[in-house]
């Protein structure tokens, strides 16, 4: 018979009590995806309890880890909240299920027919006849105790389902509420604001750079050139130089980790790793001070980096203000909106959305989801928009200009081009590994000296936080200014050297040649037309050399556009010895364009570095689609040598700090398996279900303890039923070992014996009677009973041992790629293998890291060996 309760409504049969269930009103059942119910909300009493049977040996008399009392008797309680705190998890009593299952079948194996029965009966005798009434009787008890559990089960599960659909009905009401308003996270509205915010702060930057440019030339032209040679380049110098000391000083005092790119550790971040700093409010406040400072003292250093750091930490700290923070508390938004703050920094600097969104995701992400694709163009939409809407408005001009102007024809090559631009594919995929291997061992060289004072190490002096300013990388940050400013100085090498990036860019562009005549001031030509070889082998030289020591310093400073002038100025030199050699061009009528070889040169020497194929849409909206196809071959060429041969500028970096991220790199062979890589069961600690206190005291007593022991019904299965953290194991045994101490006190400790001492006073003369304890060798002998006792009852006292279900397993025969996938997405450090749900291993994030950097080591190691 099925009643309607009163409270959720909804169906529950009346049946009888199962002999060895465990009590209903004591359950607690938690499911991964519906929110736990209050206290105050209760469910039909489906049984009425029973109580359990004690086992042979003294096993401790608590409810199933499973099964839990709840506040109010004869409820049945939906939850997520356990005796440790685990979230979502969910339990389900397989053993038990399993043994009423296979007594069921054996019993219908053994039932005979009633037929047969009655045929026989009259040719038994009286007693064979009993035994078999008596049998039958049996057997219809345990169908009928088979049948009601069966029952007891199904209502259990039908409430549980019942109490999630009626909770995501209550949640669906709440949102057509006013109240909904408390729960909306805006994320559009977020965005808009970042994407807002990114624009300005990147013209802003723009603006101050431009600024510092004009300010120092018109600072040295007002003296002459001839007569105030050495005052001049002394004021350059001392320009230079201020800035720079001061970008340097605030960042070593206030935030370290503003330094460099930053596109490496926002890689780290969005792969697993676990860092606040790069992204933390002080990070922002000094890389948006020193950045410009830095940029505008002439230092070979980019913007594009840093932007896109600074749009990552202005979506982390945004999150911090109370309108946004239902998205902080969700993960895997969160790690969304700093995605799509990382991909405003291309768009804004160079007002390409499009490809600015393909380079930060390629660029600093792994693996990418396409929910997240609309946002992030719509970020970087925002933030070019925003950018050049301002310089419209500051310049008063209602046309929309781009920041690099670049006009080449179409076609700017032809076919028989392509396999020039192919070797120059090449050339330069050679130049971008070169400029990484060397840039990782400088940046080592860094590590290991730049903490020192000269040529020791105090660690007295290091206590000290003012000595920062007198470490060895401070020193080397001035060295290398003094020496960039005074190659840059216009009167020193040519006036190609102190021109801005952008200047630089639009010039190795050109599809004229490098002449006073077609608008070029960079001076390339002087006095013959061969100038223009000297002056491109010096200008790339010196831009290769110290570009590799500028981007190492303590600085803020990106390396995408110190990449992409060295590019330009390898494809401008390699483009004008193509001309030389064919005057007349490979077609008659079509000349050849050495501005052409020179964003070719771009995108090849970027795309080798970075590993990013995207720089080529990049310059696509740049330059257009004048050397589009010859651009996107040589992009291919320079990604597929560079990841075959080495790694990227970026995840060199990863390496050497040593950031816990997982890359995607060589994991992406279908010969290599989870089983190649765990950690065998043998050489876990397993836990089993049941268990004594003394095997849990032999695991915990132990020097190094993991996050995690995995759970097993018993060591001859190895069935994983689920996972227990090492503080909640501890904390199980702790309740369990002074409960077992509480009874061994009550039922061995004997009374104590007193015996009694005269004390005469030595003032008043009063005599009195102390009882003092009893410390004979009576009482030593009962303390050492109590504790062989005490051992005894160690390895005899059992219980269940409470735990949480494995969020994630992986089979034997999955492959590394897609344990790769699961670690980067879910930030997971470790995860249970099994074979048909028998444990045989476990996966470590270390040890597919290892597994990855060996696989590295092995590709082409020749080159560098």
């Amino acid at each position: 018979m099925t009643h309607l309760s009163p409270t959720l409504g909804f169906a529950s049969s009346t049946t009888k009590p199962i002999p060895n269930a465990p009590s209903v009103n004591s359950l607690i059942i938690t499911s991964p995806s519906s929110p736990s119910l209050s206290e105050s909300e209760t469910l039909p009493n489906i049984l009425p309890s029973s109580n359990t049977t004690a086992s042979n040996h003294n096993v401790d008399q608590q409810p199933h880890p499973r099964y839990e009392s709840s506040s109010s008797p004869s409820t049945l309680v939906a939850g997520i909240k356990t005796k440790n705190n685990a979230e979502n998890e969910t339990v389900v009593n397989m053993p038990e299920i399993e043994l009423i299952e296979e007594e069921r079948s054996e019993m219908k194996l053994e039932k005979p027919n009633k037929n047969e029965n009655n045929v026989t009966a009259p040719l038994l005798g009286a007693e064979e006849m009993e035994q078999d009434s008596h049998s039958s009787n049996e057997l219809t008890h345990h169908t009928n105790q088979t049948s009601q559990t069966e029952v007891y089960m199904k209502d259990i599960l039908s409430t549980v389902k019942t109490v999630n659909d009626a909770k995501y009905k209550e949640a669906l009401n709440f949102r057509k509420g006013f109240k909904a308003l408390q729960k909306q996270k805006f994320i559009w509205t977020f965005l808009t604001l970042i994407g807002f915010t990114g624009g300005v702060i990147a013209y802003t930057h723009d603006l101050i750079i431009k600024y510092m440019f004009q300010g120092r030339l018109t600072m040295i032209n007002a003296f002459d050139p001839v007569q105030y040679y050495g005052l001049r380049l002394f004021l350059w110098v001392i320009y230079n130089l201020a800035f720079v000391y001061g970008a340097a000083l605030l960042t070593a005092f206030i935030a370290p980790t503003a330094e460099g790119s930053g596109i490496p550790p926002l890689k780290a971040i969005l792969n697993g790793a676990t860092l606040k700093d790069p992204i933390s409010f002080r990070t922002l406040l000094v890389k948006c001070i020193a950045l410009p400072a830095v940029l505008g003292s002439g230092m070979f250093l980019g913007k594009v980096g840093p932007t896109i750091h600074i749009g990552a930490c202005l979506a982390n700290n945004f999150l911090n203000i109370p309108f946004f923070r239902p998205i902080k508390k969700v993960k895997t938004l969160k790690m969304q909106m700093i995605a799509c703050g990382c991909a405003l920094g291309v768009a804004a600097n160079f007002s390409t959305p499009g490809g600015g969104v393909l380079f930060a995701l390629e660029a600093v992400g792994t693996y990418y989801s396409l929910r997240n694709y609309l946002k992030t163009f719509y970020v970087a939409v925002i933030a070019a928009f925003t950018s050049r809407l301002f310089n419209s408005t500051v310049n008063l001009n209602l046309n929309f200009v781009q920041n690099w102007t670049v006009k080449l024809p179409f076609p700017s090559y032809t076919i028989p081009e392509l396999i020039a631009h192919a070797i120059l594919g090449v050339l330069m995929a050679f130049v971008g590994i070169g400029f990484t291997y060397l840039n990782e061992k400088i940046l080592q060289l860094r590590d290991k000296f730049g903490k020192r004072y000269l040529v020791f190490k105090s660690d007295r002096l290091a206590k000290y936080k003012i000595m920062l300013m007198f470490e060895n990388k401070i020193f080397w940050t001035i060295f290398i200014c003094i020496v960039t400013s005074i190659l840059t100085f216009p009167q020193m090498i040519g006036k190609f050297m102190s021109l801005s990036p952008g200047a630089v860019v639009e010039e190795l562009l050109s599809s004229k040649p490098l002449t006073s005549e077609n608008g070029i001031t960079g001076e390339w030509i002087k006095n013959s037309p061969t100038d223009v070889f000297a002056n491109l082998a010096i200008f790339c030289l010196i831009r290769f050399v110290i570009s590799i020591f500028s981007v190492n310093l303590p600085i803020p400073g990106g390396v995408y556009i110190p990449l992409v002038i060295i590019g330009a100025g390898c494809g401008r030199l390699f483009g004008e010895i193509v001309a030389v050699i064919f005057p007349d061009g490979f077609v008659p009528g079509q000349p050849i364009y050495a501005g052409a070889f020179a964003a070719v040169g771009i995108v090849a020497c970027t795309a080798s570095s970075t590993q990013a194929f995207s720089t080529v849409f990049i310059f696509l909206e740049i330059v257009g689609i004048a050397a589009y196809l010859p651009s996107l071959m040589a992009a291919l060429i320079a990604v597929f040598i560079s990841r075959y041969a080495y790694r990227s500028v970026y995840d060199s970096i990863i390496k050497i700090r040593g950031w816990p991220a997982l890359l995607e790199s060589r994991t992406d062979s279908e010969d290599l398996k989870v089983t190649n890589l765990i950690q065998p069961f043998d050489s876990l600690d397993l836990i089993e279900e049941t268990t004594s206190l003394f095997d849990i005291k032999t695991i915990l007593y132990k020097k190094a303890l993991p996050k995690v022991f995995p759970v097993v019904n018993n060591k001859k299965e190895m069935l994983l039923l689920g996972q227990v953290s090492a503080k909640s194991l501890e904390s199980q045994y702790q309740t369990k070992k002074a409960r077992m101490l509480e009874k061994i006190h009550k039922t061995t400790l004997p009374s104590p014996q007193f015996q009694a001492t005269t004390f005469v006073s030595a003032t008043t003369g009063q005599v009195s009677e102390i009882k003092s304890g009893n410390v004979s060798g009576e009482a030593s002998s009962d303390v050492e009973l109590l504790d062989k006792q005490e051992e005894e009852q160690f390895k005899n006292f059992k219980f269940t041992v409470e735990y949480e279900n494995c969020e994630i397993t992986l089979a034997e025969n999955q492959t590394a790629q897609t344990a790769h996938m699961l670690f980067s997405q879910l930030g997971l450090n470790d995860v249970f293998v099994v074979w048909k749900g028998r444990l045989i291993g476990q996966l470590h994030r270390q040890m597919l890291m290892r597994v990855i950097v060996e696989r590295e080591k092995s590709a082409l190691s020749f080159l560098f060996d």
